[in-house]
Formats: C-alpha cells, sequence, structure tokens
C-alpha cells in the first residue's frame, strides 16, 4: 500500500505527541506527519543554516563568488564542517528526546535544500547518520514505518484539508494567481489517464513535470518573473505532442535541462 507525508501541523499543533503516530487514510495509504518539532531546528528563521560558521549563500563577491561565513569571516572547510557535526549531535538529541515515549518522527526536507541551499547540509546528513547509530536512535525508511508502527485511523480534527504551502489551505497550489496552471494541469491528467495503458512513459513524465509544485509555488510568491509560465507551458506543449503521436518522442525529459537545447552532450 502508498505510503505519503502530510503536514498536520495546524490540525494536531506542532509538537503535539500524535504528530508521532502514523495514520491510515480511508484508502488504506499510509500517512506520516511531518514533525516541525524537529523540521523547524533545520528548515526555518533562525536555524541549523544561519549559524555563524556556515557559508553565506545571499553574499557574493565582484565575481558571483561566496567566500564568507554568515559572520562575515572568510568561510572555513574546518570550521565549517566542526558546526555540521555539531549541528547533527543537537540535532539527533533533540529527536532522541523527541521519541522518548515512542512513535516515528518524519523529516522531510527539500533535497535541494542540502547542499545548495545549505552549503554544508551533506555534510550534517552525513554526520546525523553516524549520531544515530551512536545515540541510539534507529533510522527507518517511510515505506517500512507500519511494520513499526500500526497505522491508526486519521483523528476526526486532521480529517481537513492542509498542505505545507503557506499558508497551509491550497490557496498556494490554485488561488486565483495560479487558476490557470492549475486548470490546464487537470485537463491534461484527465487527457492521460483517459489512454489508459497506451500512455507512454513520456506522457506520464510530461505530465508529471507539468504537475509540478514549483510552478504555482513560485507564482504565488512572485518570485520568479514568468519563468513558471514558461517551464509549464513547456511541458505541456510537449506533452500535446506526445498525445497527438504516441511514441514520437524520446522516453527522456529535455525540458529538465532547457539550457542544453542544442547543446551536444558527451557521454
Amino acid at each position: 500500500m502508498a505510503t505519503t507525508c502530510v503536514d498536520l501541523t495546524d490540525r494536531l499543533g506542532s509538537g503535539d505527541p500524535r504528530q508521532l503516530q502514523p495514520y491510515r487514510s480511508d484508502a488504506g495509504t499510509t500517512l506520516l506527519p511531518i514533525d516541525r518539532a524537529l523540521i523547524d531546528l533545520v528548515w526555518a528563521d533562525g536555524a541549523f543554516p544561519a549559524g555563524p560558521a556556515y557559508r553565506d549563500t545571499h553574499r557574493r563577491s565582484t565575481f558571483d563568488l561566496m567566500p564568507w561565513s554568515n559572520d562575515g569571516r572568510i568561510w572555513s572547510v574546518e570550521r565549517a564542517r566542526a558546526a555540521a557535526r555539531d549541528d547533527a549531535a543537537r540535532f539527533v538529541a533533540a529527536a532522541r528526546e523527541r521519541l522518548a515515549d515512542g512513535g516515528v518522527a518524519t523529516v522531510a526536507l527539500d533535497t535541494e535544500f542540502l547542499g545548495h541551499w545549505w552549503l554544508e547540509g551533506v555534510w550534517w546528513l552525513e554526520a546525523v547518520l553516524d549520531e544515530a547509530a551512536a545515540q541510539g536512535v534507529e533510522l527507518v525508511h517511510a515505506d517500512d514505518v507500519a511494520s513499526y508502527v500500526a497505522p491508526q485511523p486519521l483523528p476526526r480534527e486532521a480529517r481537513a484539508t492542509t498542505t505545507w504551502g503557506a499558508p497551509r489551505d491550497l490557496s498556494t497550489w490554485s488561488g486565483a494567481p495560479v487558476a490557470a496552471l492549475a486548470w490546464r494541469a487537470r485537463q491534461l491528467e484527465l487527457d492521460v489517464v483517459a489512454l489508459g495503458g497506451r500512455a507512454t512513459p513520456r506522457a506520464w513524465r510530461e505530465l508529471l513535470a507539468v504537475q509540478s509544485s514549483d510552478w504555482a509555488f513560485l507564482r504565488t510568491r512572485g518570485t520568479a518573473g514568468t519563468y513558471p509560465e514558461v517551464r509549464a507551458s513547456a511541458h505541456a506543449e510537449s506533452l500535446l505532442a506526445e498525445l497527438h503521436a504516441l511514441g514520437s518522442a524520446s522516453a527522456g525529459l529535455r525540458n529538465l535541462a532547457p539550457y542544453l537545447d542544442g547543446v551536444p552532450l558527451q557521454v
């Protein structure tokens, strides 16, 4: 049966022990509430990445380099690595305390956050794995959670629309600024589903790309100009081309790297 993460923070309350309990939807899907009590140590204003030793990714030199730490000193790999190890130890200690009475804490982070926005995040994650073993905190794959903690029926107060968007409703994904994106994605979804077994891998992949939450998020926030519309439109047009001639295009997704168009690739 499928497993997915859900954000019940506003329904159950941040730090509530019920956030450590997996649930089961009426359709049988295992629902893992993301645990803001732990996530906020890493991904929130003033969280670990804002520490003085970490690289300042916003302050750049004339040649677009990032030579400074958050405290203004020259960035030092030794100092940053030490900070990552310390923060990993603090994080795992917090997780151990959080789980003292049992349960499972789901920590979900965008993968590009570790190593891109927080350049030392990969070092931190590596140290978390070591610290978890050292401190006796067991790591469990999401799909295996149900075999450790039995999913329970979703509480009544959690049976309401919720999402990680800000605010935690659907306005980020289907509000007025993104209505056109949302309706087009829905129509394309119906078109692909109608094909049943005849839908090609390329069609499914382009559909998933059209439905990427990034396009609606960027459009709602207004932080990237027309970029989200351009990218969503490119995937939509590629999908339509595939629907009109199934199997006519490579199963790959060229639009995931549009800047490579026309550039010969070397293997």
